[in-house]
């Protein structure tokens, strides 16, 4: 019987560390307003997201992370930027390479 109680009290133990839900996603949605075509890397947890950015086209992507590396290659140049994201985050490629945050904020509010 103490065992039983043993067993029962352990249960309870690990079932109340266990984690409440599944991993929390950001929303990281990438603009290209300019007139050149970039190819775009995201490093994720674990994962690299390549793209083909044509002009005038978005991408949105789900991330694992909250400071994802985004590259961008076009035109002759490359950038790198880390967006920190609250839970979305825009950003807009210009000529040049250059990444500027058009959006970000917490959804919902």
């Amino acid at each position: 019987m103490k065992l039983l109680g043993f067993l029962a009290a352990a249960t309870l133990a690990v079932l109340s560390f266990a984690p409440a839900g599944a991993a929390t996603e950001y929303l990281l949605t990438i603009e290209n307003p300019s007139a050149v075509t970039y190819a775009v890397d995201v490093h994720d947890v674990g994962k690299i997201h390549s793209v083909r950015l044509a002009t005038g086209k978005t991408v949105s992507l789900n991330v694992g992370t909250q400071t994802p590396k985004v590259t961008i290659t076009g035109g002759g140049c490359t950038a790198t930027a880390t967006p920190s994201i609250k839970t979305y985050v825009t950003l807009a490629l210009a000529a040049g390479c250059k990444i500027t945050t058009k959006a970000a904020g917490i959804s919902g509010f």
